[in-house]
């Protein structure tokens, strides 16, 4: 019983001297102006979503974004350019290249959607703490998982 009371009178003390004061957290970070400039394309990996679970398997296959790799510049009122260059298409673009972008929410993203359909999954946030960004693009086969590409851009 002694000890029941120690207890609460300790949580209650606890509770009770807990700072009450109004912390300010400042303005809220614009992810618009992190996403304005251009990024070239830095790094790619290859993950075998089959058996990743198991063994983890993840390939550096950046050898394959040429000496001139593909590029992307976002503009803070929604306009996109993506200059492929040398690197092969692992966006999931082809011949269809987008002209506007958006957030799938503008305060948490996850993702970038293009006006042709594209969604650009992110695999980093957006925040004031990185400079780059960092895509993950998953193909699928007969409805299942079966390799994902990570890219991983740097602000020029």
């Amino acid at each position: 019983m002694k000890n029941i009371f120690f207890i609460f009178s300790f949580v209650l003390l606890v509770l009770t001297s807990c700072d009450k004061r109004n912390l300010e957290y400042g303005e809220a970070f614009d992810r618009l102006k992190a996403m304005d400039g251009t990024f070239k394309l830095t790094a790619i990996k290859q993950i075998d979503e089959v058996t990743s679970d198991l063994t983890n398997k993840q390939l550096d296959i950046s050898e394959l974004m040429g000496t001139n790799p593909l590029t992307i510049s976002f503009t803070k009122a929604g306009g996109i350019t993506v200059t492929q260059n040398d690197s092969p298409d692992f966006l999931g673009f082809g011949t269809n290249l987008p002209s506007t972008w958006s957030f799938d929410d503008a305060n948490y993203p996850t993702q970038v959607i293009t006006n042709t359909g594209v969604a650009l999954n992110l695999n980093k946030p957006v925040n004031q703490f990185t400079s780059g960004l960092e895509f993950k693009r998953t193909k699928m086969l007969r409805g299942k998982k079966a390799v994902s590409y990570v890219l991983t851009f740097a602000k020029q």
